[in-house]
């Protein structure tokens, strides 16, 4: 199998994927086409290029085995001003710190599973046009894990899109005062590949077996 880009995600419930879709739309029809948000709905965990995808899904499924499915609570829009790898406006939902526990302990196995199965190499050239713009922090992240944002450095979240900073005043203008649903569930796990930016789906794995 090819060296592949590739990134799991856990998959929000109906009524927020329906509340991204319906906001992703918004954007497109105030700014245009923006960098992730022809992307379907998700919370990416995990990102590293691997060659063999059946071990990365099979490692998957057994770790997803042992978690359950979990909720959590939403605290309304967030903006990642300048965001560190897209030098945009990143629009995301914010999760409540009281979940931020259970969401690092999840990546925290994730990475456990199968950062040691990614290319080492191809994993760290990915961040080598914005590797000055990381702390040393998540420059170190990279080196040892393969991603950038991890621990507790890593605010989950679910986005919309990056928008470029001269497209941004109208879409902040017009979601702003619609904010994303008070709660989210959390079920499955979802494995995709990259196919230049697009994420191609892979499998999706229950929470619980």
């Amino acid at each position: 199998m090819s060296l592949a880009a590739s990134f799991l995600a856990l998959q929000p419930d109906p009524e927020l994927t329906e509340f991204l879709r319906h906001a992703k739309d918004r954007v497109l029809t105030l700014a245009g086409e923006q960098l992730y948000r022809s992307d379907p709905p998700h919370l990416t965990v995990y990102l590293a290029y691997f060659a063999d995808l059946s071990q990365v899904e099979t490692r998957l499924r057994a770790l997803a085995s042992d978690w359950s499915p979990f909720s959590g609570n939403l605290r309304g829009w967030h903006v990642f001003e300048n965001d560190p790898l897209t030098t945009r406006n990143t629009l995301v939902c914010q999760i409540d710190s009281d979940a931020l526990p259970m969401l690092r302990s999840l990546q925290s196995a994730v990475i456990d599973a199968i950062a040691p199965l990614r290319n080492h190499l191809a994993t760290h050239a990915r961040y080598a046009n914005r590797w000055n713009a990381l702390t040393p922090e998540r420059q170190s992240a990279v080196e040892s894990v393969g991603f950038p944002f991890i621990g507790n450095d890593w605010l989950p979240h679910f986005s919309v899109a990056s928008i470029l900073p001269n497209d941004w005043p109208p879409v902040w203008e017009a979601l702003r005062g619609t904010p994303p649903p008070s709660q989210f569930h959390i079920a499955q796990l979802k494995l995709y590949r990259l196919d230049g930016l697009t994420p191609i789906e892979l499998a999706t794995i229950p929470l619980g077996g």
